[in-house]
Formats: C-alpha cells, structure tokens, sequence
C-alpha cells in the first residue's frame, strides 16, 4: 500500500514542479545581466535537537546536533534540513541569485522498536516567503512501521531569489516508547529530492542522527590527530591562517568513509576550508604512516573559536551512510611570539616560525637546527643541510600554487600555512637567505 502511495505522491509532486515551471515562462523576469552565482554545498539532514541554543528557526539553523539522549516514554521534537540554496544556473537561468523552494520528497526511517512519530509540521522553510498553497500529501501520524513518507508540494506564488539560504524541511514530534529497550536508535533520510520551478536540486550531503534512548551519546569514535607530526600541538588563537587535522583508520574505523563536507571542528564548529570552485581543503592520504589512507582537513583557524587556555578540540561529522562520528585531540594554545626554540630570529610578530607555524609545518619546536637530513628543525631550510640557499627556493618549483589534495601540496613548503603553497612561503624565506644555523 505505501509504495502504491509513493507513487500518487511522487506525481503529484512532479505535477506542482510542472506548474511552477509554466509560471516561470509567462512570468515577468528581472536583471539578465547579473553574472552567474556559485553554488553551496547542499545539505539535507536531521537536526536531532533543535531547540538546542542557538535553536532552528523555519528560515535558520542554529547548532544542529547529530545525538541527544532521552528516557523511555519521553516526547522530543527533531528537524530535517535544507543547508545551501543553489544560485543561478547556466545559460538561461544565471541571472538568479538563488534559487526558489517548489518541494520536497524524502523518507525518513526511525526505529520503530524505540521510536513512533507523532506529529508532523512541514509550514516551515517553504512557508517562510509567503504566498504558499501547500499540499502535504506525505504519511499521517501517528507513524509507527519505521518509514515515514514526506512528499510536499507548494502551488502558491513562484518565489524566486528568497531571502533565505537555509532551513527547516520538517519538524517531527518523536514519542520514545515505554517499552522501548535501552540502545542508539538510528534516524536516516533516503530517496531524497528537493526541487524548485526549475527543476531538481543536485542534494551534494545527506547527513542522518542517533537517539540515545536510556544510554549515553557515543563518545568520540574516531581518532582525531591535530597538526599530525608535532608535539606539542601549539596553536595561535589569533592566527590567519589554518590548523590541519586528520582523522585516522584504525582497525576499528576506516577514515576514507567520512563525507569531508558534514565535518565541523572546533568550539564554533568551523567547516572545512575551501579553495577555488568551492573546492575542499581535504585530502585522502597516510598521514600517520602505517600503511593505512586517513583523512586530512584543514580549518581556518578564526572560524574554530579555540580560545586562550584551550586543552582540547573536537570534531564532528558523519559518514557516506550518515553514521555522526566525534572525535578529540589536546591542543596547547600559544601567544603570537612563541618561539620555543628561537629559530624565527627575531624576525615577525607573530614569530614567523613560531610555534604555531612549527607545528603545522611538522618541524620541532624545540630544536632550532638540523642534526641530519631527515631532522626537519628549521622550517626555512628545506633540504635540512644546515643552511638557507637557493637549493631550498628551487625546492618551491613543482609545488607553487598547489593547496591540500593536490598532488603537489607538502604541509613542510606550506611556510605561512594559510593552506596554500605561494609565493608569500617563497618569500618568507627572505630574511633568512644566506643564513646558517648552528
């Protein structure tokens, strides 16, 4: 019966997007010259606690949780999400700044041995512009088989370019139940679509939750290794540039299965950086070097809000399949002109191989020289011989211009470790040219 349903719903669907598309065409269209926009990573998921501070509003997110516990018999609200609106597309469609919100379509599966759905509101995110005439064709509730159908559809006013960029889908009421046994009930989100009058949303994340009924939050399921390589992991609260942190395989989790887009690390839950082409900053590679591929990320430093005194940091994402992971690592947090080892020379403040840089670059802090060609001690001495040369610029010639996850990218030439190998690495070795260490 509910798969004869999907497909009345899923036509119905198709038949709003239809209209609105006929609406475009006769309708009075504004600003051609507008350049094309970037697209945002677009990412529909579940809010496992949207009251939490800040809490979701229908055209916002606050801080969106992937766990919370509750007790058997206890009734909790959760919010599936829309994050990143597309802009204009090619051709015909670039004078849009963003795109419109038409409809919806996804079922949301919960463990119904724990859980039953109790009520549902979808005048959310598509009601947030006004002149909505929605039509709600998803399940009724209360819901309790375990798979939970969402199809809605908006015949209102065709809304183009909305003030929004982000959202509620749905706001479901769950009721754990008195009889439910104590474990992680899983919630996920499949045969996802999101659509406006131009057509389907290309959905990039789909990300799901856990409800801890009667047991705690996992805790931290991955290992978490901040600025790998160094000891300390210094890190400057004020710094421009980025911090790099790994996630990596163990026997008990393979790294290469987290979606590098869900991951949010440190107090303010900073994402992953990008470059060009809204690019990430990741990288699959052995960053521990045991024979096994972790991950790689870099994060900008002023987004992770790591304060003074700070002894630790975390992170949190989730998996291909959306299982959330955490995870943590210590971090020793460093005023702008610490410099253990004194080998910046003075020169710069912040130190310009303080140790900060030092442990992003994977030289010792406390060792200003070289010992042997494999001893990396002195970050502007590339070759390890003891001296700053020429030898040491030429290193540069094959990784200008190359950030992380290109093949050329090495954290050691990444000097000013803004996440990017450029020439203001080439020339922070300026000062230093001609130069020995003892």
């Amino acid at each position: 019966m509910k798969r004869f349903g999907k497909t009345l719903r899923l036509a119905a669907l198709i038949a709003s997007l239809t209209l609105g598309v006929v609406a475009f065409f006769f309708g009075t269209i504004e600003g051609l010259d507008r350049p094309a926009q970037a697209n945002p990573t677009v990412t529909v998921g579940i809010d496992a606690d949207p009251a939490a501070t800040p809490a979701n509003t229908a055209d916002s997110l606050g801080s969106t949780e992937s766990c919370i516990e509750v007790t058997a018999g206890q009734t909790f609200d959760i919010d599936t999400f829309l994050d990143g609106i597309p802009g204009g597309l090619p051709d015909f469609y670039y004078y849009l700044d963003r795109r419109g919100l038409s409809g919806f379509y996804y079922y949301l599966n919960f463990d119904n041995t724990r859980l039953e759905i109790t009520a549902q509101n979808h005048r959310m995110l598509i009601n947030a512009a006004g002149g909505t005439m929605l039509v709600d064709l998803s399940d009724g509730v209360p819901d309790t088989d375990g798979s939970h159908i969402v199809v809605v559809a908006d015949f209102g006013t065709t809304e183009w370019n909305p003030p929004y960029t982000q959202g509620v889908l749905g706001r479901y009421t769950l009721h754990a139940l008195t009889t439910a046994p104590s474990g992680l009930a899983s919630l996920t989100l499949t045969t996802v679509a999101v659509a406006d009058d131009i057509g389907e949303y290309t959905v990039d994340v789909i990300t799901g939750a856990t409800i801890a009924v009667d047991t705690a939050c996992p805790t931290p399921t991955v290992e978490v290794d901040i600025k790998p390589g160094s000891d300390p992991n210094s890190i400057n609260p004020g710094s421009k540039g980025v911090i790099p942190v790994a996630i990596l395989t163990s026997d008990e989790f393979d790294a290469t299965t987290v979606d590098p887009h869900t991951v949010r690390f440190g107090p303010e839950g900073a994402p992953v950086d990008t470059i060009g082409g809204g690019k990430l900053k990741a990288a699959i590679k052995d960053v521990d070097h045991d024979g096994e591929s972790d991950l790689i990320m870099h994060f900008r430093t002023q987004e992770t809000d790591i304060q003074p005194g700070d002894t630790e940091a975390c992170l949190e994402g989730s998996t291909y399949d959306g299982i959330p992971i955490w995870g943590c690592d210590s971090v020793r947090t460093v005023p702008p002109h610490a410099d253990a080892d004194g080998d910046s020379h003075g020169v710069g403040l912040p130190s310009v191989f303080g140790d900060d840089i030092e442990a992003s670059v994977q030289t010792d802090q406390q060792d200003a020289c070289p010992d042997d060609p494999n001893d990396n001690a002195w970050p502007p001495d590339l070759n390890n011989d003891t001296a700053v040369d020429i030898l040491d610029v030429l290193l540069f010639r094959n990784r200008i211009l190359s950030a992380l996850g290109d093949p050329g990218y090495d954290e050691r030439f990444d000097l000013s470790f803004d996440g990017t190998i450029n020439i203001v690495d080439v020339v922070t070795m300026r000062p230093f040219i001609m130069t020995s260490c003892e």
